[in-house]
C-alpha cells in the first residue's frame, strides 16, 4: 500500500512539472493592406461607406456605318424631306389648260407625281380612286387631305365601264354613300353602281371591282381584297389584332381627329371570317 501511493506521487509530480503548450499571439496590426490586389486609389472613407472603388472607361463603340453616312448627310436628308411638304408650281397655270385650271393637287401615294388640277387628278387616278387627294390650301399654307369624290367635278365613284360613267346611271338618285376600306384608310364616298341589264348585283359589281361588300344585301361598305390580304399576312407573322389594324387605319385616315372617322371593326371581323 505503501508503494502504491508513492508511484502515485511519482506519476503526479511528473504531471505537473510537464510544461504546457504555447498559445499563439495575435496578429499584430500592420499600416500594410493584407490584399495586394485592392485598389492603392481606395481610400479609407470609400471603404468605410462601402462605395466601390472608380473603374476604367470602357471604349466607346464604333459608329454603324449607316448612321455615320447619316451624320454626314444629315442637313441635306431634312431639306429634301421638308420639300415633300410643299411642291413646285403650285398655283400655275395646269397643262391641260382648261379653264380656271390651276395645279393645286398631288398625290403622295404616286412616284413623281408633279401638281395638277383637281380634273386631271380624277382622270389620272381613274383606276385608283382610293388614293388620297392633297389639295394645297393658300388660306392654311399646308396640303389637305381628300377623297376622289370631294374634289371638283367628282361627286362619285363609277362602278363598271372601267371606271367610265355609265349611260343608264345618269341620275345623282343612283349616288349612294359608300365607305370603302383600303390599306390607306377609310374612305366614305360617293358611289354609283352600274345600271346596265346585264350590270348584275350591287355585291357583283364590287366583287368585280375587287372589293368585299359588308353585306350582301344593299351593301354600304366593302374592303378591298388588297387591304383582307395585308391584314392575314400580318396576323399570322405578328399576331396583330384587327382592333389594332383598323385603329391604324382610322389613325391614317386622320392623325388628328381619327376618332371621328368611321368605325368599320365590327364589319371587318365578319368580312374576314369569310375571307
Amino acid at each position: 500500500m505503501a508503494k502504491l501511493a508513492k508511484e502515485t506521487e511519482k506519476h503526479v509530480h511528473t504531471s505537473s512539472s510537464t510544461p504546457l503548450p504555447s498559445l499563439p499571439r495575435p496578429a499584430q496590426p500592420s499600416n500594410q493592406p493584407a490584399d495586394d490586389s485592392r485598389n492603392n486609389n481606395s481610400s479609407p472613407l470609400d471603404e468605410a461607406s462601402g462605395a466601390s472603388p472608380p473603374q476604367a472607361e470602357k471604349p466607346e463603340a464604333p459608329i454603324p456605318p449607316f448612321i455615320a453616312e447619316f451624320n454626314k448627310w444629315k442637313e441635306r436628308i431634312v431639306e429634301l424631306l421638308l420639300e415633300q411638304e410643299t411642291s413646285r408650281g403650285l398655283g400655275e397655270d395646269c397643262k391641260c389648260r382648261m379653264k380656271d385650271a390651276q395645279r393645286t393637287t398631288i398625290c403622295k401615294e404616286c412616284w413623281h407625281y408633279t401638281p395638277t388640277c383637281q380634273r386631271c387628278f380624277i382622270r389620272l387616278h381613274i383606276s385608283n380612286p382610293t388614293h388620297w387627294a392633297h389639295v394645297w390650301s393658300s388660306d392654311r399654307g399646308y396640303f389637305v387631305q381628300h377623297d376622289i369624290s370631294a374634289l371638283k367635278d367628282q361627286l362619285f365613284i363609277q362602278l363598271g365601264h372601267t371606271g367610265g360613267a355609265c349611260p343608264y346611271a345618269f341620275d345623282d338618285s343612283k349616288d349612294h354613300w359608300f365607305i370603302v376600306v383600303d390599306n390607306n384608310g377609310v374612305h366614305c364616298t360617293w358611289l354609283r353602281f352600274c345600271e346596265c341589264v346585264d350590270g348584275g348585283e350591287p355585291w357583283v359589281q364590287l366583287l368585280h371591282a375587287r372589293l368585299f361588300p359588308a353585306t350582301f344585301k344593299q351593301p354600304a361598305m366593302a374592303f378591298t381584297l388588297l387591304v383582307l390580304h395585308a391584314f392575314h399576312v400580318h396576323h399570322l407573322e405578328s399576331a396583330e389584332t384587327a382592333y389594332d389594324f383598323i385603329a391604324a387605319l382610322r389613325h391614317l385616315t386622320d392623325g388628328f381627329f381619327f376618332c371621328e372617322t368611321a368605325n368599320p371593326y365590327d364589319q371587318f371581323c365578319e368580312v374576314f371570317k369569310l375571307w
